[in-house]
């Protein structure tokens, strides 16, 4: 429960950083997505979360992604005519190779004040997503003795 509950926190933070608005989990809904011939591109939960403050969605879809020979990526994409599913948010992603969220070093030391509040910043909690969803796909969380 508790890594459930640091990954929402960590895509609400996500979607914060990239579209600037405060989002709320509603749901998980599990898409597969394949090709023709039944070969699988993409597997998982995509996070619906609703929106407050954004100019034209009350909807976004949110995921992270990750694989053996990449290092994790977080999408987030806002409910529009064209994204008005999970299933339809992975297949824009995948045909638009859509950019994962991944804060450049600039945006993290702003939004964190230059090191000087003591709160974690969105920007540093996404960056920590990544290190943990890689931990996740290795088989452990931390890499320190004693940790799980």
């Amino acid at each position: 429960m508790v890594k459930k509950d640091f990954y929402l926190k960590v895509l609400e933070s996500a979607i914060f950083i990239k579209h600037e608005c405060k989002a709320t989990h509603r749901e998980s809904v599990f898409v597969r997505e394949t090709t023709p011939d039944a070969g699988t591109v993409w597997t998982g939960n995509v996070e619906v979360f609703d929106l407050a403050w954004h100019e034209t969605a009350r909807t976004c879809y949110a995921w992270v992604h990750s694989s053996e020979n990449e290092p994790a990526k977080i999408f987030a994409l806002p409910r529009n005519r064209a994204i008005d599913s999970p299933q339809r948010a992975v297949q824009a992603a995948i045909f638009t190779e859509e950019q994962p969220i991944i804060p450049p070093p600039s945006v993290s030391s702003k939004l964190n004040g230059g090191g000087t509040r003591a709160t974690k910043c969105p920007a540093t909690a996404a960056v920590e997503i990544l290190a943990m969803t890689q931990a996740m796909s290795s088989g452990s969380l931390c890499s320190q003795p004693g940790h799980p």
